[in-house]
């Protein structure tokens, strides 16, 4: 600790200059000795909260760590650890804490034990406990946002270069109240609370609603493939923002001046751009369960107050013919089939040039005058599955979506070079969220199918746009490890099923013929949806298994008073139970 000063002479500017460092909470650090309990996303913790607190602080390391350079640590005053120590060495560390705190220094413990694998919090270790019951002193829980992904982590995916690249990165680091009880369980609660205000805070300074997101990824990927179907679509960034503007300004002209508009369309390039052009002109798409039936259907259309269905002549009469399907009466029928004849091609030509060169800001003012400004605007509704009863009609906003945005990205190892296999429909929340606006916002490639379980042309989409990532239901995995070839789907590096049970069988036959063992996952359209989900884990066997919701997610039981007439609205930016 006598080498603090030199350290911070040293490291302050440096981390002034690598990261944009938000600092909140620091009202509740006491003058006296003080434990911090923070998470533990990358080798730099220890700095950026020693930066943040504005005092020196000894840290517990993990003893194979400080062996590596003892003279520096030494110096550092940090205190050597390891579960594979003897439990009189451990104590001997312990005992190093408790007269640290004795003698009124600041104490930082990383109470998981290590560096998380996943960007998610993992269990945390009683070791804490342990000091503080023989040597009292505040106990203050801490997170760290936004090292997550950076070169010192331990998030793989991304080149090297791509995360040293990002000078200035975004961090906050947050201090929360002192710990009522100094327990473990409270400690981790409290680090949660902490992570969920977090991403409340990066969602509402990093983001914007999800029709301007999708105008600044355009402008930058304009000519990256954006959006591509079985039926031929292949649409680059360019021609999808052109294509989705004009769309949005027939459809408005349609659908008069109902602010609710119905999707009736599978997961394809048609289904993305009417979700992109209602969008753009502040309109809310309601993405309809064409599975479902008429009662249900009419349910949604009543209680979304939509009176205008954006669809497919081409889509309704292969749902016809499939299983008798008839479009619900009495509302109006929009057919985009019928809509590209009303947009001339000098006016498409016109507009594509247009984009092209007009900034950002001047395409949002002329084309996006009545698009969402706030994150707080709805964005969608959507309606649950209705196995116990009616479908509920869940209000999800701009700042809903793109919370879950972001907490995949954290979760999962993106760059914008992932291309999104998409065949979960849009009706989906997971489909909505993560196959549809998270690509699209992120400057990533989607391509979608009509039908899940149609392997076969699932497999020649795959081989020709090769993609990395794809969602579906064990029943669709375990289809296409029976009829895709393995070339189809050489270049997946991550697979995730919902909706039902992985059993052991179905994932070591995907494994073993694609060489990637799918993940599990499982949310709720109410959660927006994505925030509960197996953690990627070296253990493959245990990848599957059910885990704690996501680090950013505050999670609480309640029991509404009374059942709502409408649709219902989530209660957190993130998620809320």
């Amino acid at each position: 600790m006598r080498h603090y000063k030199l350290a911070a002479m040293i490291v302050r500017p440096f981390v002034r200059l690598a990261y944009n460092v938000h600092v909140a909470g620091t009202e509740h650090l006491p003058a006296g000795p003080v434990v911090v309990i923070p998470n533990h996303v990358s080798y730099v913790d220890g700095i950026m909260i020693s930066f943040a607190a504005n005092r020196p602080m000894r840290f517990m390391i993990k003893r194979s760590i400080y062996e590596k350079a003892p003279r520096f640590f030494h110096a550092l005053g940090a205190i050597p650890v390891s579960s594979k120590d003897k439990a009189s060495l451990i104590e001997d560390s312990l005992e190093t804490a408790r007269r640290a705190i004795r003698a009124g220094q600041s104490l930082m413990i990383f109470p998981e034990g290590q560096l998380t694998l996943t960007g998610n919090m993992i269990g945390f270790r009683n070791g804490f406990e342990r000091i503080v019951s023989r040597a009292p002193a505040a106990v203050i829980p801490a997170h760290i946002d936004g090292l997550w992904g950076s070169v010192f982590s331990m998030q793989k995916g991304p080149t090297l270069w791509e995360r040293v690249k990002r000078i200035r990165r975004p961090v906050s680091v947050r201090f929360g109240p002192r710990l009522a009880e100094a327990k473990t369980q409270a400690a981790r609660l409290a680090v949660t609370e902490l992570a969920a205000e977090a991403m409340d805070r990066r969602v509402s300074v990093k983001r914007r609603p999800l029709a301007r997101e999708f105008v600044a990824a355009a402008k930058t990927a304009w000519k990256k493939p954006a959006i591509a179907d079985s039926m031929g679509a292949d649409l680059t960034y360019g021609k999808s923002l052109a294509g989705a503007l004009l769309l949005g300004r027939v459809l408005e002209t349609e659908a008069g001046s109902a602010k609710n508009v119905a999707v009736l369309m599978p997961p394809s390039a048609g289904g993305a751009l009417a979700n992109l052009g209602l969008a753009s002109v502040g309109r809310v798409p309601v993405n309809l369960n064409y599975t479902a039936s008429a009662d249900a259907l009419e349910h949604a259309l009543k209680t979304s107050e939509a009176d205008t269905i954006v669809t497919s002549r081409k889509f309704l009469e292969a749902l016809k013919a499939d299983r008798g399907f008839e479009p619900p009466k009495g509302r109006k029928l929009v057919l985009l089939e019928d809509l590209a004849p009303r947009i001339p091609s000098w006016k498409k030509t016109l507009t594509y040039l247009a984009l092209r060169v007009l900034p950002r800001a001047w395409i949002e003012a002329i084309y996006l005058r009545k698009a969402s400004r706030s994150l707080d605007d709805v964005a969608t509704i959507l309606f649950t599955s209705g196995s116990s009863a009616l479908p509920k009609g869940v209000v999800l906003t701009q700042k809903n979506v793109l919370a879950n945005v972001e907490m995949v990205r954290d979760l999962l190892p993106y760059s914008d070079r992932e291309a999104v296999l998409g065949v979960l429909p849009f009706f989906h929340s997971f489909g909505f969220t993560v196959t549809l606006w998270m690509p699209l916002v992120s400057g990533m490639s989607a391509a979608y199918h009509t039908h899940p379980m149609q392997a076969e042309a699932i497999g020649k989409l795959a081989a020709k746009f090769r993609p990395t990532l794809l969602l579906g239901t064990p029943a669709f995995l375990q289809r296409y490890a029976q009829k895709i070839p393995k070339e189809a789907f050489a270049h997946l590096r991550l697979v995730i099923a919902g909706a039902e049970k992985l059993r052991d069988s179905v994932a070591d036959e995907f494994q073993a013929k694609f060489g990637v063992r799918p993940y599990e996952g499982y949310g709720a359209t109410e959660l927006s949806p994505s925030p509960p989900r197996a953690r990627p884990t070296p253990d493959a066997r245990k990848a599957r298994s059910p885990a704690r919701s996501a680090a950013r997610c505050r999670a609480r039981r309640s029991r509404p008073s009374a059942p709502t007439a409408g649709p219902c609205r989530t209660a957190s930016p993130a998620c809320s139970w």
